[in-house]
């Protein structure tokens, strides 16, 4: 006997007295991106750690190189009474209460309706056993901004999502929108010192960090000169980023990723899973999505 009690953001459903034998949640074979990967194995954990099912891990992307790797229940092929494919966790009880027969195995795809964001904080705070690297990885922030400083992780994703207009606000947005929400964030933080790391594939981050410097510096000076922000003062900002040239490397993949989780701040693209899984897992002061108007995808496409 299994008794839940289910909310989820818009998906609001409860569960109660559900008797079920036995079974399992798996994920559907993908060979997409890592962070695709990743989010999708947060989905297929939920409807473990919210239904009481059998977690069986099927390997993705880069995978052996975290704890959870070592630590679930490998998937093997075996045979299952029956194969369910779930398309939304909100139908879940109907079907749990419909297959109450042991050795059942819910597939769970990168389609599958469920609200991460609705997830508890519990649920997060168990996924960060898992989803931790096997081997240590180094921080960017330097020494002297460890204390005192308020740290901002800046993901700006560039390379593949680019080639596509249909991503433009979703995936990847002008770096004048990056620009307008890491100041509206800094112009509002009570620190003295701020560290910004821009995290990116970029083909020339340096570059890239330099045009987001200047900007949020053009905004001061001009938001400064106003009459009516006298006195108006941003941080000692001090700007940073990775210095390799759009090297998907598992190392430099892993840096980045578990370096964000460890930022005060984070502002990323809107719907990109590779900080959107940071920013949940992390445990971040405020995340910032950015937003950007469509009409200028065009020239978004000559700003990469």
């Amino acid at each position: 006997m299994n008794m839940f009690k289910v909310c989820l953001a818009a998906n609001v459903f409860f569960v109660a007295c559900i008797s079920y034998g036995a079974s399992f949640v798996a994920t559907e074979a993908s060979g997409s991106r890592f962070g695709d990967q990743l989010s999708l194995y947060a989905k297929a954990k939920a409807v473990s750690y919210l239904f009481g099912l059998t977690y069986l891990h099927r390997p993705f992307l880069y995978s052996k190189y975290l704890q959870l790797h070592r630590m679930e229940t490998p998937y093997r092929n075996k045979h299952f009474s029956k194969i369910i494919k779930v398309k939304d966790a909100a139908s879940l009880p109907q079907l749990l209460n419909e297959n109450k027969e042991d050795n059942v195995l819910y597939l769970v795809n990168y389609y599958t309706r469920l609200n991460l964001f609705g997830l508890e904080s519990k649920f997060w705070q168990c996924l960060q056993k898992f989803v931790r690297p096997v081997k240590p990885i180094g921080s960017v922030i330097p020494n002297e901004f460890v204390e005192d400083t308020v740290t901002v992780a800046v993901h700006v994703r560039k390379g593949d999502a680019t080639r596509h207009k249909r991503y433009f606000g979703t995936k990847w947005h002008l770096d004048e929108d990056y620009i307008k929400v890491l100041y509206s964030l800094l112009r509002r933080l009570e620190t003295a010192v701020a560290y910004v790391y821009i995290f990116t594939d970029d083909r020339n981050p340096r570059e890239l960090m330099k045009k987001i410097e200047r900007g949020v510096k053009q905004l001061g000076a001009a938001e400064a000169n106003a009459c009516c922000h006298i006195g108006f003062r941003l941080p000692t900002i001090t700007f940073d980023c990775n210095s390799r040239t759009n090297k998907q490397t598992p190392q430099a993949i892993f840096s980045d990723f578990f370096n964000i989780i460890s930022f005060d701040y984070l502002v990323r693209p809107r719907t990109s899973n590779f900080s959107v899984m940071a920013g949940l897992i992390g445990q971040h002061k405020e995340v910032l999505p950015v937003c950007s108007n469509r009409r200028n995808a065009k020239k978004g496409r000559k700003n990469k």
